[in-house]
């Protein structure tokens, strides 16, 4: 007998696990209350085994699986969970049934750059591989290619993990915590034990990943993990593991030293160092060449709205970093570039505390700040009081303000700190509104 699903969120992610459900014979039932029934999909509508409500009385669902976006404030969730409904997400969902190994990948800031920096990697080593997740390609659709794989590359968030149970990850890996989604989860503890979750299902044959700088946010149960345990670091030396010697990486695995020039590394700024570093270690662990991992981390140019270089116009430089939704990101960022720097920060923020963004505000680096969007009035309480600003109401006046207030040698740089849910869809259509407002001028 064929088990009743119920999918709440219709999103990418959802429709992807919908169309997967329905692939298996399974029956489902879905909702979204931010879509019309209209808009639903017609090959969806059109399966018999589909049916798009909210739950009748009494009716029973073997499990709910629950679309990233949609926290346990949410009244269907709350009912799920008073009822003894499991709650699953969709990577639980498809690593059921996949027979691959897999990567994974999470951690607060630097996943999408790392997962697409790493598939890259393993496709120059010869493999077959999917790349997605909570980037791009929802996991569910892993099956649409018979092709087969060698290595699935996943990025997973925090909402993926904490409603994740027996998913394996062969290597697995965090590359970071920093505060964030605390609206979510409340505490920085219940933030990073999601992050862990993505230990819980490994064996002795697999390996775990962790930063070798931030071991003070690693509870007791890191040191009790059943897989083996490697360290990156850019800072210092290890025993096991991987480092920076110079213009090289230093991998010490197994007894022996590998070394890998980075002398055409493109990415500016350390944080990009610690992906690198981390994407090679779990390359070199799946199997990948010193010689094809050299000739992929040369080639690499990164992601769409990652400091972005959009143009250059009389000597000014415009930089797209829309995908920095909070302090931290952006704190990357502006570390990363040399200065004059004109910041540009706003939209609505994920917490109320910007204090973090201070330290870089304060030197002369950023030149000047101008703050837009919904919290506008928040950020401008945590500007240091010698530091240049205007408020402004928009995206499109302050990069206005920030062409005429550019001279020769500057930097603007779209760097937020907050998500863009103020005013568009996503930080994408942030980003791409940015480089149409820039390349307009």
């Amino acid at each position: 007998m064929k088990k009743v699903v119920f999918v709440l969120g219709l999103g990418r992610t959802g429709l992807s696990v919908c169309r997967f459900l329905l692939q298996k014979g399974e029956k489902v039932v879905a909702y979204d209350d931010a879509l019309p029934v209209e808009k639903v999909p017609r090959a969806l509508v059109d399966s018999s085994r589909f049916s798009f409500s909210l739950p009748e009385q009494g009716e029973h669902f073997e499990e709910a699986v629950i679309s990233p976006g949609i926290g346990p404030s949410n009244p269907l969730v709350q009912t799920f969970q008073q009822s003894g409904v499991p709650l699953v997400s969709d990577i639980e969902v498809a690593c059921r049934y996949i027979s691959f190994p897999l990567i994974g990948i999470t951690g607060s800031q630097g996943k999408s750059t790392t997962v697409s920096l790493l598939g890259n990697i393993l496709q120059e080593g010869g493999f077959r591989v999917f790349i997605g997740g909570n980037l791009g390609i929802p996991l569910c659709d892993v099956f649409n290619d018979t092709a087969g794989y060698d290595w699935g590359v996943v990025e997973l968030s925090s909402f993926q993990l904490e409603r994740t149970h027996t998913a394996r990850f062969h290597i697995a890996g965090i590359l970071n915590v920093f505060p964030n989604h605390l609206d979510r989860h409340g505490t920085m503890r219940s933030y990073a034990e999601a992050k862990y979750r993505i230990f819980d299902n490994q064996k002795n044959e697999d390996f775990s990943l962790l930063n070798g700088i931030q071991t003070a946010w690693q509870p007791p149960r890191i040191r009790s993990l059943r897989s083996r345990t490697l360290l990156f670091t850019t800072n210092g030396r290890l025993f096991e593991g991987i480092y920076f010697g110079g213009n090289q990486l230093i991998a010490m695995l197994d007894g022996k030293k590998i070394a890998i020039s980075k002398e055409k590394w493109a990415l500016p700024g350390r944080h990009n160092l610690e992906n690198l570093a981390f994407a090679a270690l779990a390359a070199l662990t799946a199997g990948v060449t010193p010689e094809a991992l050299e000739r992929a981390i040369s080639s690499f140019r990164g992601l769409p709205h990652r400091i972005e270089l959009v143009t250059e116009k009389n000597g000014v430089y415009f930089y797209n970093d829309s995908k920095s939704t909070t302090p931290v990101a952006t704190k990357a960022a502006v570390e990363s570039l040399s200065g004059p720097i004109i910041l540009l920060l706003g939209g609505r923020g994920k917490c109320r505390n910007f204090h973090q963004l201070e330290e870089i505000l304060v030197g002369g680096k950023v030149k000047k700040a101008i703050i837009f969007g919904e919290d506008r009035l928040e950020i401008v309480k945590h500007l240091p009081q010698s530091l240049p600003r205007e408020v402004v109401v928009d995206l499109a006046e302050a990069v206005k303000k920030a062409v005429y207030s550019a001279t020769r040698g500057d930097k603007v740089l779209l760097s937020p700190a907050c998500t863009s849910w103020d005013g568009y869809r996503d930080y994408e259509q942030r980003g791409e509104h940015f480089r149409r407002l820039v390349n307009g001028f």
